[in-house]
């Protein structure tokens, strides 16, 4: 219903910087094609992947790609979905753009915008991915929401916050019910995370403090998404 997970779309105002953080991350970057008017860029680590627009955009936006995009919003809309952008007409690039409950953004287009990575997995020194990571008002509000997207329940619990994590084709969202949070985030898996917070101070990449939840590192990129690190 909601088709396979494209990318993170951020809105950067430098690209070349946000490039080199991403790079210097162990993130490799992808061939874009031309759909977008502006400098746009691609960075993956063969399972999350990075999409930088240097132009407006409501951002941070989960971005999925659905074919026959057209045929699909009458059965987006049947399920409760209200969409701010909806554009569908045959001589322009198909897009929907809505939001969830916690004023999250989504957005659907009808084709890819970049060439899948040509590898399985990059070394990044962030560790394994885990999840976008969302900060939700009411968790069973929010999980809802995403399971009438047709996302699939991969578990859930309380400790040490209402969590629940849900799968789509090509990504996972873990939805947490906690003021720890602030706001959306990319999270990553580390099996010695004193090991991968030496390569990223190795690279010039420091931690902040002010938005970690307890127990775990923040790095925190050029346009402000926060990316946290677990340790295991």
């Amino acid at each position: 219903m909601i088709g396979r997970f494209l990318e993170l779309g951020l809105q950067t105002e430098h690209i070349l910087d946000s490039i080199g953080f991403y790079e210097d991350l162990g993130f490799k970057q992808l061939t874009v094609g031309d759909i977008w008017q502006h400098p746009y860029a691609v960075l993956s680590d063969g399972t999350v992947h990075v999409g930088l627009h240097e132009a407006p955009l409501h951002a941070p936006m989960i971005t999925f790609v659905l074919p026959d995009l057209a045929g699909e919003i009458g059965e987006l809309r049947s399920r409760g979905i209200e969409f701010e952008k909806a554009k569908t007409g045959d001589d322009e690039f198909n897009e929907l753009i809505f939001s969830d409950p916690d004023d999250n953004f989504i957005r659907i287009v009808e084709a890819r915008t970049f060439s899948p990575p040509p590898f399985d997995h990059a070394e990044s020194a962030c560790g394994r991915f885990r999840e976008i990571t969302l900060p939700v008002r009411d968790l069973e509000t929010s999980a809802a929401f995403w399971q009438r997207l047709e996302f699939e329940e991969l578990g859930q619990s309380k400790d040490p916050h209402p969590h629940i994590w849900l799968r789509a084709t090509g990504v996972v969202l873990g939805l947490h019910q906690t003021a720890e949070i602030k706001g959306l985030s990319l999270s990553f898996q580390s099996q010695n995370i004193s090991t991968q917070l030496a390569k990223l101070r190795q690279a010039g990449i420091e931690t902040v403090s002010d938005k970690a939840p307890p127990g775990v590192a923040v790095l925190k990129s050029p346009g402000g998404l926060p990316i946290f690190l677990h340790g295991i």
